[in-house]
């Protein structure tokens, strides 16, 4: 489309453009807009009912009462300030007319031209050759011809708009027609050429966009993707639809090029007191997925009761099967791979030191993808919405809590103790589908001995529905100085079971009678722990530092309690061994099993600080657990006279974690090496088989021009997996350990990296699994970043499910491979894939670039 030229620029400085001194970390502008104080003395008013102030240096009256101003005219009516050369005014004081470096300045708007009409009574402004800046949104433009209308709407005619700096022609919009409407926050622009570097690019009869931060009607940036490995196009259109201030829907048809279309919509309020957001997705008819119907549901509600203090909170999601995420998300920038769905209604009360809570809470259970060489899972079925019951295998599913009540809290009782209640009651129910359920599954073990039946548990425990109620009393003291605390602590866990199990028709009355199903345990917890401060001028490195020596002793005691016929199968767990361990008295997690245990943990943390700030250079801590006895409390379910019990059986043949005499030796460190080069590393040693356990280690460097660069290293043996027996198990047991079959060791490293200038940055991240040889993770990507535009492109290797591990050492797992590409134009918004999301998880140090250039 043809078009006349535009006026041209003007200068920097008359744009009110200011160069930093010291540009800020992170800022790729190389200035920002500011605009001066303005003198108004009636600027709260509006121009309607603010009075009229002018001055000059000469003042001259016509004939006809009308008035003339010369040199530095100025003009200020309410809001509104005015400056010219030259000012003529009629005898009505209704209408100005300004010759010469005509000035006009209104909140976070500039607009100067070389000649003007101002219509004081209707507030109509014309202006030739104009140029205009609106500050805080960075947007500037120039037109032969700007019209500031009665309404406050400003109309450009043969116009242009950018977000660039002055001198910078990255891109702009130039348009026939140009409306900027301030009240309702968006551009309207009529037939509509864009050009690059001044260069014409494309042309649109029509485009809206936002002239500030509110939301608007209108088409979103699309998402484009191509994969390389199913050789598809996945396009993405949303529209935003804004419905009111607080409420808005936003719809997302996408077109997936070997599945057909989709739909996804969102609806968001926002109330005084209560938020949510309700989001739907459907696709009907997969082809890909046996034809059936796949969709996806999520709402979120959060709330607050003022006059009774109470907080509510819905989160509630589900989808159509357990495929759902790997085939239509998963791998996607921006989409979570979601293996636990949270389906929960929850109430908060909070008076004082204590809080109350009711809830609903339960998990959508989605194995991972369909294998074709297992039935592990049915491809064939999909669920029905709000229907938590339907295909639910009691073997597989975990347990709702239908509902929950908890009560906690804590009272000072004097200077130095403080008691603890909490009471815990909750009804349990795995909502199983009992046609999708075996029989099998609700038999029961029964353990024969002579010649009596010890009927000790349900096999799995039948699935049975319960309820439990769980009540912990504590009484805790702390004595603090400045060398050092003492912290005693005892507690009494007690917990009651009613279970309700689904019983198999063979199953006979007496061994029905046999079994317990009101069991309850009530175990008390002793803690104590102790630490010493020690510090001492030193000098390290050829500073002055502060060297302390932090010795820590902790005891805790949990006697062992007969707990067979107690289940353990809603909310308990035993902990895995780590550093964190060391200073917990409770080897178990959640409240259904509590863990014997008698130790000693000996620990020291020796530290460098520097003098004169008290920042961290270097610390070094090693800690041990040492056992009184052995542990007996493990997940078995077998009645105490079994000889099979692995308590029973002679301490050379029970499990090493069981009855080993000392833990692993544990090492942490931490080294600050300059203040943009950190070290962070722990390890986990066993002394009896002179074997790592567990080490993780991070290097990682920053620096104020914004690189980042991490490297990291994790390594976890499963040495413990073959299943060593007795407190001094031989090391030719370990023979039989697999580097390859057992351990998982794996390798990352990411940076980022800004380049010869700041407005380039190149970032990657690479993560191996080193035993298999194997590329988990690859992503590189290149930016370019300026005040008004930028470009990613990221091309992304990866593996499609990283849970999935052959049997073959050699069979490779499926990959996929994708290249993105990314255009921002600010005020226009991008086109292409969002990279955000993605690339601030993946690599530690991304941060988005500000563009703000305003003060």
């Amino acid at each position: 489309m043809a078009s006349p030229s535009l006026p041209p620029d003007l200068p920097a400085q008359k744009l009110d453009w200011q160069l930093y001194e010291r540009r800020p970390a992170g800022q790729v502008c190389q200035g920002y807009y500011v605009s001066p104080p303005l003198d108004l003395p009636e600027a709260d008013r509006s121009l309607g009912d603010a009075r009229l102030f002018a001055e000059g240096r000469q003042l001259d009256y016509s004939p006809e009462g009308g008035m003339n101003l010369q040199g530095e005219v100025r003009l200020r009516q309410g809001p509104l300030y005015l400056l010219s050369d030259q000012a003529q005014l009629n005898a009505d004081r209704t209408r100005a007319r300004f010759t010469g470096n005509l000035e006009v300045r209104q909140d976070n708007f500039l607009l100067r031209a070389e000649e003007g009409d101002y219509e004081l009574d209707s507030n109509y402004l014309r202006a030739e050759g104009a140029h205009y800046l609106i500050h805080d949104q960075h947007m500037r433009g120039a037109a032969w011809k700007l019209e500031q209308l009665p309404d406050g709407r400003v109309r450009l005619q043969e116009a242009s708009m950018t977000t660039c700096s002055p001198d910078d022609h990255a891109w702009r919009l130039v348009a026939k027609r140009i409306d900027l409407n301030r009240e309702s926050g968006f551009g309207d622009a009529y037939h509509v050429r864009m050009e690059v570097q001044k260069v014409p690019v494309f042309y649109v009869p029509w485009v809206r966009f936002p002239i500030d931060d509110r939301r608007h009607t209108g088409l979103l940036s699309p998402t484009i993707s191509y994969s390389t490995s199913q050789q598809r196009l996945d396009y993405i259109q949303p529209f935003y639809w804004s419905l009111a201030p607080n409420y808005d829907a936003t719809f997302w048809p996408r077109y997936i090029g070997d599945r057909g279309w989709m739909l996804g919509t969102e609806f968001r309020y926002l109330q005084p007191s209560d938020a949510g957001q309700l989001f739907y997705a459907r696709l009907n008819n997969d082809d890909r997925y046996y034809g059936l119907d796949r969709w996806h549901f999520a709402a979120q509600h959060t709330g607050r009761w003022e006059a009774a203090g109470l907080n509510y909170n819905l989160d509630f999601a589900q989808a159509s099967d357990h495929s759902y995420f790997y085939d239509l998300a998963k791998g996607r920038f921006g989409d979570e791979d979601n293996e636990r769905l949270l389906q929960q209604l929850r109430l908060d009360y909070r008076w004082n030191n204590w809080q109350g809570r009711l809830q609903a809470r339960g998990y959508q259970e989605l194995r991972r993808r369909f294998d074709p060489n297992s039935n592990a899972v049915e491809p064939e079925t999909t669920f029905a919405l709000f229907d938590l019951r339907q295909g639910r295998d009691a073997r597989r599913q975990d347990y709702y809590q239908l509902p929950q009540l908890e009560i906690r809290g804590r009272e000072r009782l004097s200077r130095h103790f403080q008691a603890g209640f909490l009471m815990d009651l909750t009804y349990f129910d795995k909502l199983a589908d009992e046609e999708a359920s075996t029989g099998r599954y609700f038999t029961q073990n029964v353990a024969e001995t002579g010649g009596d039946f010890y009927i000790s548990s349900l096999n799995n425990w039948g699935a049975p529905r319960a309820t439990r109620l769980h009540l912990e009393p504590s009484l805790s003291g702390d004595w603090t100085w400045p060398w050092a605390y003492v912290r005693p602590q005892v507690k009494l866990k007690h917990s009651s079971y009613w279970l309700d199990p689904y019983w198999d028709e063979n199953v006979s009355q007496e061994e029905r009678d046999g079994v317990n199903l009101e069991p309850s345990v009530t175990v008390p917890v002793y803690s104590l722990d102790t630490g010493i401060f020690l510090e001492r001028d030193a000098r390290f490195f050829g500073q002055d530092m502060i060297q302390t020596l932090e010795p820590r002793v902790f005891s805790a005691y949990v006697p062992f309690v007969e707990q067979y016929d107690v289940p353990n199968l809603f909310d308990g767990s035993f902990s895995e061994f780590d550093i964190n361990q060391l200073y917990r008295a409770e080897r178990t997690g959640g409240r259904d099993r509590v863990g014997d245990v008698q130790k000693t943990t000996l620990g020291v943390t020796q530290r460098l600080l520097n003098q004169d700030t008290g920042r961290e250079v270097v610390s070094f801590a090693v800690a041990q657990e040492f056992y009184w006895a052995d542990r007996r409390v493990n997940e078995s379910y077998r009645h105490p006279d079994d000889p099979n019990r692995e308590d029973q059986l002679p301490r050379a043949e029970q499990d090493y974690s069981q009855v080993r005499e000392r833990s692993n030796l544990a090492f942490q460190a931490n080294w600050n090496i300059t203040r943009n080069l950190q070290l962070r590393s722990s390890l986990l040693w066993d002394e009896r088989l002179e074997k790592t356990d567990r080490a993780n280690t991070r290097f990682s460097y920053q620096d104020g021009r914004g690189m980042h660069l991490n490297l990291g290293h994790t390594y976890t043996s499963n040495y413990q997996n073959l299943g060593l027996q007795g407190p001094r198990p031989s090391t030719d047991e370990l023979d039989a350990y697999s580097y390859t079959a057992e351990a998982e060791e794996q390798l990352y490293i990411s940076g980022v990296f800004p380049l010869h200038n700041e407005h380039w940055r190149f970032f990657f991240k690479r993560s191996w699994d080193w035993k298999r040889d194997e590329v988990l993770d690859s992503l590189t990507g290149l930016e370019y970043t300026s005040c008004c535009w930028q470009l990613q492109m990221v091309y992304r290797d990866w593996i499609k499910d990283p849970d999935f591990f052959p049997k073959g050492e050699t069979e490779e797992r499926d990959r996929d491979q994708a290249i993105y590409l990314q255009v921002v134009f600010r005020g226009l918004g991008g086109a292409g894939q969002s990279t955000r999301d993605l690339l601030g998880t993946e690599i530690q140090g991304f941060t988005e670039r500000s563009y703000s250039s305003g003060r």
